[in-house]
């Protein structure tokens, strides 16, 4: 059977500004202050997720996971925490930050 599993989660809308520097008053607004957005994300692929799984395992699996829908998340202009993810993929945000990090070493991206 090929099924799809999709989920809905409001994330953290990217800010376009953080305002002017003073070293009086933060620049960043506080993340609970951030805008939200409604997205719609893949969790499973179906077939195509249970492939991955056969062939590079639970860990690879979830690789494919975070990156499909940090890239589903983006095109709908919002940003996924460690949080948001772990929270979608029933794991701790360690789990999370294991799987991640190592990847944006390896692609020289800079740890936001």
């Amino acid at each position: 059977m090929n099924f799809t599993v999709m989920t809905r989660i409001n994330c953290v809308k990217p800010a376009k500004s953080c305002g002017k520097l003073s070293r009086s008053k933060p620049t960043r607004p506080r993340f609970r202050e951030l805008p939200k957005v409604t997205v719609a994300l893949k969790v499973d692929a179906g077939a195509e997720d249970q492939e991955i799984c056969r062939q590079h395992g639970a860990q690879g699996l979830r690789e494919v996971q975070i990156c499909r829908m940090t890239e589903e998340t983006i095109e709908q202009g919002g940003l996924l925490t460690q949080e948001d993810l772990a929270d979608i993929l029933k794991v701790d945000a360690r789990t999370i930050r294991c799987a991640v990090l190592p990847q944006l070493v390896l692609q020289n991206i800079p740890d936001l």
